[in-house]
């Protein structure tokens, strides 16, 4: 059906046969199409009663005053230089505790590999002597966080 039939056909039934306004074209009745609104059944716009243009601006809201914070107190030694140096000595007990296990672990597998061992017992070396060097390397930071 092409656009001009379906035109006549609408205003053919809504009218008795003429009509002078133009119709949405309907359809074939189906029951999964959607209804097509009519022109006029669409309600008129609300009209603003206070008389405003459409370029005003109303008014920004007023906020309550708000006190400022007061600042921060410094708290005895925090704010003196070298306050931070236990933290930092604390901070390098884990590195000091690992890095020696994993080097020396790491020398232990790579002279294995080097010199064809069928078992790897350098390697285990390594992980015993790491930890026994990690460990007394860990109790010396100790020693300096009691201080």
């Amino acid at each position: 059906m092409t656009p001009e039939e379906n035109r006549e056909r609408v205003s053919d039934r809504d009218n008795g046969g003429s009509s002078d306004r133009t119709q949405f074209p309907v359809t074939p009745d189906r029951p999964d199409t959607p209804i097509v609104p009519r022109l006029d059944s669409v309600p008129a716009p609300v009209k603003d009663v206070t008389n405003r243009s459409p370029y005003d601006v109303p008014e920004a809201p007023q906020l309550p005053r708000v006190a400022r914070p007061a600042k921060p107190k410094a708290r005895g030694a925090s704010s003196e230089p070298g306050s931070y140096r236990k933290s930092a000595i604390a901070s390098t007990a884990v590195t000091a505790f690992v890095t020696p296990t994993i080097v020396l672990s790491l020398g232990g597998f790579w002279l294995d590999q080097r010199l064809h061992h069928s078992t790897d017992y350098l390697a285990g070396i390594g992980v015993v002597l790491g930890l026994i060097v990690g460990t007394s390397a860990l109790l010396r930071i100790v020693a300096k966080l009691n201080e």
